[in-house]
């Protein structure tokens, strides 16, 4: 599945959530945003078949630990940029974008050594789309 799949997929399940809790409370909080990422981010990088497990050497314990442990990192640098409170879809596609572009970023560099020698894992774009 490419990124670009990836970052709508998950923006997509943000939106659901954020409407799903906004029938019941109208807004959802930061922290739950951010716990609601985290839940799709992390399964969704490392899902089989996405480019995360296909150019990368690792297991898929080792890529789930990897994607929760950038997640947090990027949520906790980027949090003066998220909205205190999330009272819309866009809030939530704009912000999912954000952390979404971080983690990939992140896991991208991080593991740059263990890429499999592929054209499509050689390009430093290929995780994006």
């Amino acid at each position: 599945m490419s990124n670009v799949r990836f970052l709508m997929k998950l923006s997509l399940l943000l939106s659901v959530f954020i409407a799903l809790q906004s029938a019941h409370a109208g807004e959802l909080s930061r922290k739950e945003w951010s716990d609601l990422f985290v839940a799709s981010a992390v399964p969704e990088v490392c899902a089989n078949g996405s480019y995360f497990r296909e150019c990368l050497s690792l297991s898929a314990a080792q890529c789930e630990q990897a994607a929760l442990s950038a997640a947090k990192v990027c949520l906790a640098d980027h949090a003066s940029r998220l909205p205190l409170t999330f009272t819309s879809k866009q809030q939530s596609q704009e912000a999912g974008a954000l952390i979404g572009q971080c983690l990939g970023g992140s896991m991208d560099v991080t593991f740059s050594s263990t890429k499999v020698a592929n054209a499509k894992c050689r390009d430093p774009n290929a995780w994006k789309r």
